[in-house]
């Protein structure tokens, strides 16, 4: 694991099902953290998806995104509890993100 996260954060996450008020007001998420320091944000609602396509880093805790389309800079409080679930902090609200069946961080994955 890197000592600033990123190798816990790859993989494939989706909004708790029990985190009933961050789904009620962001919508139903699911997030994609490639290797190579890709993001795939991804709302769900209405019969539609919105996607957007960002670029992400770690740092002392925080996740720093940037939509190359749009460049600035974005930073996000962050942390995985000890059951393994994604805790992003907007402000006051703080998202809970369970990782998606069969996708592993980075460091849980075997080596050869």
């Amino acid at each position: 694991m890197s000592e600033n996260g990123e190798d816990q954060l790859v993989g494939e996450w989706l909004s708790d099902p029990e985190d009933t008020g961050s789904i009620k007001k962001y919508g139903k998420v699911s997030m994609t953290f490639t290797e190579d320091g890709r993001l795939i944000y991804q709302i769900h609602s209405s019969g539609e998806t919105k996607i957007m396509l960002l670029t992400y880093r770690t740092q002392n805790g925080m996740l720093i995104t940037n939509q190359p389309s749009a460049p600035r800079e974005d930073r996000t409080a962050f942390s995985i509890t000890q059951e393994g679930k994604l805790i992003l902090v907007y402000g006051v609200d703080k998202c809970h993100y369970i990782r998606i069946h069969g996708s592993v961080a980075r460091d849980d994955r075997k080596r050869t």
